[in-house]
């Protein structure tokens, strides 16, 4: 299916959501499969039933659906938002009269204290693995990403790179963090220019951006994205971009027959295409589009970094943005990479017939550090929880990413730029300055992963909680937001 979900598909999980319910709940308590098909039967069978008061009255699922729908509604955000819920919660049980909720419902929504520090949280409870969260929460995965998400998105990836770039050469995440703290924190960091440029990320991200804002496809749109890449390296003073990149775009040849091919590199395994290939996911966003997304996404990270571990970068950091757009929870983003989009891009390979013997010579680097990497985080199921080092502050984030690494320097390869990135998209959660702490303001290559991970932070919780300082003169503000705009008209 092409078309995305409109109002009238909202409306209809909502209300649909309640008739279920409520047709489930005249039988809820009789034990028998055959006998209540037998009783639908005596009905007239399910054309035949209508739900209404006071025969099919909706049970505690939905009124606390409710609950949480209506919260979600208010717009609040973080603590606040978990405070309206807890009060939601606390309201709906007064709501009870015939709707059977759960033992664990009652015992936890009468322990919630909204209002008070923490008054959203109870106490563990061994016996409270019932399905009475599963039932109430759907209505969490119907907040679309939205122009302002992909605007936020596009933005927020160029001002995480500016203050990456920052402190890109510096070694030392203490270091780093101890010069934030000397500026008066993120909150007091002011990106513009001359002090705050972006780094060569950036502007490659543009130029893959808009030549896909063109609407171009297949060898029309590769051939846009290499001419796009030969002019984005006449911007390149001061900003440092890597050797592989630098010796990739020379060769390019745009305009003439395969002119967006490169002879393989076997030495290309870097970030340079991971830290440009975000924009993929926004102009392929849903899963049905994947094949597109894989495609797109292989061949213009190969235009500079042919051996996989580099273009395989490229599929991470394009693919965390689609599965963003697509509210995929974070825990199954890594699993997702490993075990959909690389066993694709690796067709797609053969498929394409340029240099298979030594691309499928080299694949395996990649995808047996991201399997180490989601058995260390305990995500090889893709579910949790998280398993997190204790302490893990600027040192041991240090020496975290730098085994994350090819030879060292965290975030400087394909694999593990989008690794940290994760990583860090993983503990922060909704918290801009912990996502900062823990993606631009460490020693490895801060720039590249940040400028991954806060595009798909962006594109999960906007700009809120981010200090405007951080983003309003950004260097290239209105060609980031203006390819966010053409690139959600294509996607929607």
């Amino acid at each position: 299916m092409d078309s995305p979900a409109t109002l009238e598909h909202y409306k209809a999980g909502m209300l649909l959501s309640g008739a279920g319910d409520s047709t489930g709940f005249k039988r809820e308590l009789n034990y028998s499969g055959p006998d209540i098909h037998e009783a639908k039967k005596q009905l007239g069978g399910l054309k035949n039933i209508t739900v209404k008061l006071p025969d099919w009255s909706v049970s505690d699922d939905t009124d606390l659906h409710l609950a949480t729908a209506e919260a979600l509604a208010t717009g609040k955000k973080g603590e606040e938002l978990l405070q309206e819920v807890a009060l939601h919660y606390v309201e709906g049980m007064k709501d009870m009269t015939g709707r059977e909720p759960g033992g664990s419902t009652i015992m936890g929504a009468s322990m919630l204290k909204p209002g008070t520090e923490g008054g959203y949280r109870i106490p563990y409870n061994p016996e409270s693995g019932g399905c009475g969260a599963a039932m109430r929460t759907m209505f969490i995965g119907l907040s679309p990403a939205t122009l302002e998400h992909y605007k936020a998105g596009m933005l927020l990836s160029g001002a995480g790179d500016a203050i990456g770039f920052k402190w890109e050469f510096n070694y030392s995440g203490p270091d780093i963090h101890e010069a934030v703290k000397q500026l008066g924190g993120l909150k007091n960091i002011t990106v513009k220019l001359p002090d705050w440029s972006v780094s060569d990320d950036t502007v490659l991200h543009l130029a893959t951006a808009e030549a896909l804002a063109t609407g171009k496809k297949g060898e029309e749109l590769l051939q846009e994205v290499a001419f796009r890449y030969v002019e984005g390296m006449k911007d390149m003073t001061g900003r440092e971009p890597g050797g592989s990149t630098i010796m990739g775009a020379s060769m390019l040849k745009p305009g003439t027959e395969g002119g967006y091919r490169i002879p393989y590199n076997p030495r290309s395994g870097g970030c340079g295409a991971a830290m440009r290939t975000m924009c993929i996911g926004l102009r392929y966003p849903r899963p049905e589009q994947l094949s597109s997304l894989v495609a797109v996404a292989v061949e213009t990270g190969r235009m500079t970094h042919p051996h996989p571990t580099g273009f395989l970068g490229g599929l991470a950091s394009a693919l965390f943005t689609a599965y963003a757009v697509q509210r995929r929870p974070i825990t199954e983003w890594g699993l997702g990479l490993v075990k959909e989009a690389c066993p694709a891009a690796k067709e797609f390979v053969k498929t394409a017939g340029y240099a298979v013997e030594e691309t499928e010579r080299d694949w395996g680097y990649f995808t047996e550090k991201w399997e180490w990497y989601l058995e260390l985080r305990g995500l090889s199921s893709g579910t949790g929880p998280v398993v997190w080092p204790d302490p893990y502050g600027p040192a041991e984030r240090d020496k975290a990413y730098e085994s994350f690494s090819w030879s060292g320097w965290g975030g400087s390869s394909g694999h593990d730029a989008p690794m940290i990135a994760l990583d860090a998209l993983l503990g922060a959660g909704s918290n801009w300055e912990e996502l900062m702490n823990r993606v631009a303001f460490h020693g490895g290559d801060s720039d590249s992963t940040a400028v991954i991970a806060c595009c798909c932070w962006g594109l999960l919780y906007g700009t809120e909680g981010v200090p405007p300082g951080n983003y309003s003169n950004l260097e290239y503000r209105d060609r980031l937001e203006n390819s966010a705009e053409e690139l959600y008209k294509l996607s929607h």
